[in-house]
């Protein structure tokens, strides 16, 4: 598509193929390893044309594919909180934690997560003492 760009931390790249399909490749830039997560979804609908964009991370809950962007099945949220937070998430869920540490509390139980971890579970509470992002995956969030 000729949309070679850099992505940073604190952003997320998304690419739709329109079934058009498309090559890529990611470069790192030097030898490092870089925390990186990389999901594919199989959309539904598709798209009607191929997509790109790069969005930045804000602070708190921010949808980054589905939802008002795009009608989708699934939608994958955000969750950043500079200074933690609390919230609560009806319906099923994917959790990933990307940094920081949380707890998460469903029917009674309570988790401690850190960084690496993926839960998925239904109707439940995540909290975060300090500094935190995750990646949520739901059909109905909130």
């Amino acid at each position: 598509m000729g949309d070679a760009q850099t992505v940073n931390a604190g952003q997320v790249q998304i690419q739709r193929d329109g079934q058009q399909g498309f090559s890529h490749n990611e470069i790192n830039p030097n030898n490092d390893i870089q925390p990186m997560l990389q999901m594919w979804i199989n959309p539904a609908p598709h798209a009607p044309a191929a997509q790109y964009h790069i969005q930045d991370i804000q602070a708190g809950l921010n949808c980054v594919y589905g939802g008002d962007l795009f009608p989708a099945q699934t939608s994958v949220y955000t969750l950043h909180w500079p200074q933690g937070g609390e919230i609560n998430i009806t319906g099923e869920v994917l959790f990933y934690i990307v940094s920081g540490e949380a707890e998460i509390s469903e029917n009674g139980v309570k988790q401690a997560l850190k960084r690496g971890n993926l839960v998925k579970g239904a109707d439940m509470n995540i909290r975060a003492p300090g500094e935190m992002m995750g990646l949520l995956l739901s059909k109905s969030l909130l």
